[in-house]
């Protein structure tokens, strides 16, 4: 996901307004940037479990920009360009690294580099993206256009999305709204945003002080919790073979509660309608993607032995007016060496890692997971009523 769409329309690698462009405001090293990274997280009680890069250390798909992105192993990286950032910062506060970099950070913890979006339009976005290779404007009119509609719209909600969080974490490191709001002033166009990736600065703006108006309330508040969802907008060094089974398990339920039971209520009680939550049959597909994962079927689909232990789970939620409708993401957990993942089987080709940490405790962010799995089951079962009654009902 990335923050700077400067011409309105697309993602963009356009020069943007820039200025102080002789001081050296910029990282002096990549060290220092992921101790920014890890002070900004800090302030939100969350573990520091991201690789950061500068885009000159690796062959960067994108110069003049930052952006956060997702590997198949799980592996969540924030990507920045430092000569680029060096244009932006204009005095030794770097606000503006700050809050383009709180910003990526917002779009990891709202679970949008997992690419549900853009999974949903993957037609849609090959055909009416301009910057795609296969973009083809005829074809999109004809066949896509309402489809790349949805995409985009869900896009900009996404911006936004970040846009809070960014404000709400650098409220909590004692930045002005100001000072964070300019960032965006000074290297953004104001264009209409209907067909658009990103949001008119105007919605940015006033995302950026709604996240700050809440880091407002938690200073003020310290026992406040942090409540992701809202922040979002929302409505809606263990080793394995130091731990006993016991131990295990018990770190394991906590999670296993976090993504699914938490979830599922967090859904059920920001939704209009009511839900029934609870353990379905797997399917044959999900059944051949596991034991092609592990090598052979395992009662209750568990599987253990000195270096790795892998469970699977099938709770899932259906609404309580129409049983048609219910979805099951099929999560399991691995747990190799110390670390631990959560990865889906159901709608992917493969198993799909949506999370990584350390297998330690205090390394696992409970509340990321929730909120993970609230977008996840939300996603799900929209795309349930869709198939199910067609779009726009």
């Amino acid at each position: 996901m990335s923050l700077w769409n400067l011409n309105g329309n697309e993602f963009s690698e356009k020069e943007i307004n820039s200025f102080n462009e002789n001081e050296s405001y910029n990282f002096k090293d990549n060290r220092e940037a992921f101790d920014v990274i890890q002070d900004l997280l800090n302030r939100i009680g969350l573990p520091m479990n991201f690789v950061v890069q500068d885009c000159a250390s690796i062959n960067c798909r994108r110069r003049n920009n930052a952006y956060a992105t997702i590997d198949n192993e799980g592996v969540r990286y924030i990507i920045y360009d430092n000569d680029w950032l060096k244009t932006l910062n204009s005095d030794e506060s770097k606000v503006e690294s700050l809050t383009i970099l709180a910003h990526e950070i917002g779009h990891h913890l709202s679970a949008h580099t997992i690419g549900l979006n853009w999974k949903n339009h993957t037609k849609a976005i090959q055909f009416c993206l301009k910057s795609s290779p296969y973009f083809h404007k005829e074809t999109c009119e004809k066949y896509h256009i309402e489809e790349y509609s949805e995409f985009l719209e869900k896009n900009r909600k996404q911006e936004i999305e970040a846009d809070r969080f960014a404000g709400y974490i650098l409220s909590l490191s004692n930045y002005h709204i100001e000072d964070i709001q300019k960032v965006y002033i000074n290297t953004m166009v104001v264009k209409d945003d209907k067909f658009s990736t990103h949001p008119s600065l105007e919605k940015r703006l006033k995302a950026l002080e709604i996240g700050f108006e809440l880091g407002q309330q938690k200073i003020n508040n310290p026992t406040m919790k942090h409540d992701f969802e809202e922040i979002k907008g929302e409505k809606i060094d263990f080793k394995i073979s130091n731990l006993s089974p016991i131990d295990r398990n018990i770190l394991l339920q906590k999670i296993h509660n976090s993504m699914t039971w938490e979830a599922m209520r967090q859904v059920n009680n920001d939704s209009q309608y009511e839900f029934g939550i609870g353990s379905k049959t797997f399917t044959e597909e999900v059944k051949r993607k596991i034991i092609e994962f592990h090598g052979k079927e395992e009662k209750f689909w568990e599987f253990e032995n000195e270096k790795e232990y892998f469970i699977a789970h099938n709770q899932y939620m259906v609404l309580s007016a129409d049983t048609k409708i219910d979805y099951a993401p099929f999560p399991a957990f691995k747990v190799i060496g110390d670390t631990f993942q959560i990865m889906l089987f159901n709608d992917y080709e493969k198993p799909k890692i949506v999370y990584s940490a350390p297998f330690e405790e205090d390394k696992i962010s409970f509340d990321e997971i929730k909120s993970l799995f609230v977008e996840i089951f939300q996603n799900g079962i929209q795309n349930k009523i869709n198939e199910v009654y067609g779009k726009g009902n």
